[in-house]
């Protein structure tokens, strides 16, 4: 169902990074009905991942990203960060001055293109949708023109600082959420010393990569005390994919994260 035209995305959810290269080659390429994709050559994926490369530069926004953030969010993460380190990579501390604003900014545009693809279904079916969904469309009726040209401005610039800041450094890494994944029902959680909307815990970090439309993959780097499953977020230049998934194979094999099942059922 389309929500937000120019920020949807799709992509593989797999439980390894080889399955995830092997779904991405399937279905990456140039669709003529899709005017949004790129004629361009595809990689083999699979083949990249097992070649040797030089050590990855990574680069660590300190905008945005560490607060509001929960305690094992914190440790799991900075304890991949050190292990990508031990496994050759530098890690340095990188500006995104605009990454504080892609929260509000992506709200105003999805708000925006949410109603203009959403409005006669709200109008004809807005009884049968989740309260939630509804409320979220209805917001989309007060953004004006003025505002969504001046979120898109600000994304422009949001995308041009991300392309400066790749140009010294060959992906970005951060939490994908502010928290673990919560338990069913919960509406609002502590996240560090704030406490927030759940909605709002999950999406803040990922917000960035709809912005932009860099690719980004997320994969798991701890358990919390609960046992419930931390993602690391890895962010690359554009139609750089092979980048962040050798990044991501290479941790996966010094890792078992990915073995690991929270304790559900």
């Amino acid at each position: 169902t389309p929500l937000c035209w120019s920020m949807d995305h799709v992509g593989p959810m797999t439980r390894t990074v080889e399955d995830c290269a092997l779904v991405l080659q399937a279905i990456a390429g140039h669709d003529p009905k899709d005017p949004t994709s790129k004629d361009r050559p595809i990689p083999n994926y699979m083949e990249l991942l097992t070649e040797s490369a030089p050590p990855l530069r990574i680069g660590v926004p300190q905008e945005h990203v560490w607060a509001p953030l929960s305690e094992p969010v914190r440790f799991a993460v900075k304890k991949a960060l050190q292990t990508l380190t031990d496994l050759g990579a530098s890690v340095v501390e990188v500006s995104i001055p605009l990454l504080t604003e892609s929260v509000e900014v992506s709200t105003t545009i999805m708000g925006a293109e949410a109603i203009a693809s959403n409005g006669a279904f709200l109008e004809e079916h807005g009884s049968e949708l989740d309260p939630r969904v509804k409320e979220r469309l209805e917001l989309g009726k007060a953004t004006s023109a003025t505002d969504y040209i001046q979120a898109q401005k600000v994304r422009a610039t949001l995308v041009q600082q991300t392309k400066d800041v790749l140009q010294s450094v060959d992906i970005l890494a951060f939490p994908t959420c502010s928290i673990a994944a919560p338990q069913k029902g919960v509406t609002e959680i502590n996240a560090g010393d704030a406490r927030i909307p759940v909605l709002h815990a999950l999406t803040r970090l990922t917000r960035f990569s709809n912005l932009t439309g860099y690719p980004a993959i997320s994969l798991p780097c701890g358990l919390s005390h609960d046992g419930l499953p931390i993602g690391l977020q890895m962010v690359g230049r554009p139609f750089e994919e092979e980048t962040i998934l050798h990044a991501a194979y290479d941790y996966q094999k010094a890792t078992e994260w990915h073995l690991r099942r929270p304790p559900i059922g």
